[in-house]
């Protein structure tokens, strides 16, 4: 495997790992994550992000205000964002 394939294959399973936190996070399986989930979420993600961050990048993220989010919105803010954390960078 060449450095560009393997670059390629580590950038493209980067928003499946994601994926699948956010589904592990998801406790009643609705698809989405409410503002608990989206704490545990971050915790299982070991950000150091301080609590009004967090609920400030809930509260982007949640822009209908349903208070819920879903895994493409949480991942899209991720990225957009240098999200303090010692995974998924």
């Amino acid at each position: 495997m060449s450095d560009l394939d393997a670059r390629i294959a580590f950038f493209s399973a980067q928003p499946l790992d994601l994926r699948n936190e956010c589904q592990r996070a998801d406790r009643d399986g609705d698809g989405r994550l409410n503002f608990i989930e989206f704490l545990a979420l971050l915790d299982s993600l070991q950000t150091s992000m301080p609590a009004p961050e967090r609920l400030a990048g809930f509260r982007i993220i949640d822009a209908d205000r349903d208070g819920h989010i879903t895994a493409s919105e949480f991942i899209a803010w991720w990225r957009a964002f240098p999200v303090r954390s010692t995974r998924h960078r």
